[in-house]
């Protein structure tokens, strides 16, 4: 990578310049923002097509390109070599005055540390010249941002809360599809961020993972989940009974009886969520 400066960066380190994704419509950092077609990251990721490696011969996505332009997989392009520090062949991760270093040797090195161009905190940057805590929120920000790039009031407090988590963690978190998927689903909607708006969107895990960080940061209420889980469940069964006479007898069974003992044991009982980080 090579920036403004004519200074050559390692992907880690560069930070593609802003433009506007034609893709998403949104103002972000994008790669070939000097042409007719800049992309951002996000969009770039879902865009790429894989291809045959030349080298392992193996249908996947492409990592590098040889000199002649031949498609290279992630697996294939990691040169090993000897580390100068431990000595074992391993894939280089960097190199130091010393010579080419593998992960774990790198990552304990001082040359892996930078200057955040965010923040300006010295630690290993997480990518694009960020470190974890900024990294994480400019994602944040991207997932839930509308059209304009524009964060409405009713999911800023969705974005402190994820922000304020251990940062590595919620990255982790995010780059799966699923969770992805539903602050995408949550930016789409109108009205305030409920326990109600969260039970009717899809990716269940994602959801309770999500639902315990909002609830842990006071953004929504504690509620026993064992009971809000029966509650959704009651209104489908009861549909499903045919006869009038026999479903006002299991709603008045349930009612009074298992969702009674419920409310009762509510917050002394042991339906909490647990601790989402």
């Amino acid at each position: 990578m090579v920036n403004n400066s004519e200074e050559t960066l390692c992907p880690r380190c560069y930070q593609p310049p802003m433009a506007t994704c034609p893709v998403c419509g949104r103002r972000k950092p994008c790669y070939l923002a000097a042409t007719d077609t800049p992309r951002c990251g996000a969009c770039t990721s879902q865009m790429r097509e894989p291809e045959t490696c030349v080298r392992c011969g193996a249908v996947r996505l492409v990592q590098t390109r040889t000199a002649d332009g031949g498609g290279v997989c992630g697996s294939c392009s990691q040169r090993s070599d000897t580390c100068a520090l431990c000595g074992q062949m391993k894939p280089v991760h960097g190199r130091a005055p010393e010579g080419p270093l593998c992960r774990s040797c790198f990552e304990v090195h001082p040359v892996s540390l930078r200057h955040c161009s965010e923040c300006g905190a010295f630690e290993r940057l997480y990518h694009h010249g960020l470190c974890t805590r900024c990294a994480c929120l400019r994602l944040l920000r991207d997932l839930l941002s509308d059209s304009s790039g524009a964060l409405r009031p009713a999911v800023v407090p969705i974005v402190d809360a994820l922000a304020t988590s251990e940062p590595y963690s919620v990255l982790l978190w995010l780059r799966g599809a699923p969770p992805r998927r539903v602050l995408t689903a949550i930016t789409a909607t109108e009205g305030q961020v409920t326990h109600a708006l969260l039970d009717g969107l899809d990716h269940p895990q994602a959801v309770t993972r999500l639902r315990a960080t909002l609830v842990a940061h006071r953004v929504l209420p504690d509620r026993d989940e064992h009971l809000a889980a029966i509650e959704r469940w009651l209104g489908p069964f009861l549909d499903g009974i045919d006869d009038c006479a026999e479903r006002k007898i299991v709603r008045s069974f349930v009612t009074w009886h298992h969702l009674r003992r419920l409310r009762r044991g509510f917050p002394s009982g042991a339906a909490r969520l647990s601790k989402p980080w």
